[in-house]
């Protein structure tokens, strides 16, 4: 398990970490650094719960059946933690477009995806390193 408080001195969350959009650069240079797989979620396509689905299906390259629920959701991205190189990543892009316009979508996803990960890393076969992280990037790239 690679220890993100000595990757990322002052994060803060157990596997969801909310950063400053302007440290996205630093975040992603370091977790890839560090072996990481990266799953970046275009979070300014995100303003309501079908446009938040959308955004995280092509993230993480969803079947095009998927069902644009939350049950549909939560079993694409099972799904997609079980084939996803470890450890794992997931960068999410002007989450505060979603927390602005759609507060509950936006509580939706973040409970789905710790989750997800809980729910992946006990299932670990013994001998499996699993380790999901999410990153919640708030606020706009900073201008010049």
């Amino acid at each position: 398990m690679i220890d993100l408080g000595k990757l990322l001195p002052g994060l803060r969350g157990r596997s969801i970490h909310v950063v400053e959009t302007a440290k996205a650069a630093e975040v992603v240079q370091k977790l890839k650094g560090a072996g990481f797989s990266l799953h970046m979620i275009a979070g300014d396509r995100a303003k309501d719960k079908i446009t938040f689905l959308a955004a995280a299906a092509d993230a993480f390259d969803f079947p095009a059946k998927f069902g644009k629920n939350w049950d549909a959701f939560i079993d694409s991205f099972a799904d997609f933690l079980e084939r996803v190189p470890m450890p794992a990543a997931v960068v999410w892009t002007r989450a505060d477009v979603l927390v602005q316009n759609d507060l509950q979508s936006f509580i939706e996803a973040v409970t789905t995806f710790d989750s997800a990960a809980v729910e992946r890393e006990l299932s670990a076969e013994d001998d499996e390193k699993v380790q999901v992280e999410f990153f919640v990037l708030m606020g706009e790239p900073r201008k010049g």
